[in-house]
């Protein structure tokens, strides 16, 4: 179990969101983020700050799509300007994990791993 060294603040994360948490355990530190996509698609964005890890959930019409979770991620920040692009980078058993999720205007969920 590893913390986030640095995280966005709720305003920041409201802002790229564009809405509240799903689901928030402030003794975790576990927030989720529900947003839908098209008429029937819904993304699932949640982390951990105590426990160090981020996923992503994708579903069309209830059914889960894909479902990516990775521990071991030491910060998660939001890119500004062009990008505008929330991102989280981390290492888990001598990997390199990085995700890039964009939300607005269009969907792209960007997971890499890196073997060492």
């Amino acid at each position: 179990m590893s913390n986030l060294n640095s995280y966005p603040d709720a305003s920041e994360l409201f802002e790229f969101f564009c809405t509240e948490p799903s689901f928030f355990d402030g003794e975790k530190g576990h927030f989720a983020y529900e947003i839908s996509v098209g008429s029937e698609g819904v993304l699932i964005f949640s982390f951990s700050v105590v426990e160090g890890w981020v996923q992503t959930v994708l579903k069309f019409k209830d059914n889960v799509v894909t479902k990516f979770l990775s521990e071991g991620i030491s910060e998660v920040w939001i890119s500004t300007g062009t990008d505008n692009a929330l991102c989280a980078q981390g290492g888990f058993n001598g990997s390199t994990v990085a995700l890039r999720l964009r939300v607005y205007p269009d969907l792209c969920i960007d997971w890499s791993i890196l073997e060492d």
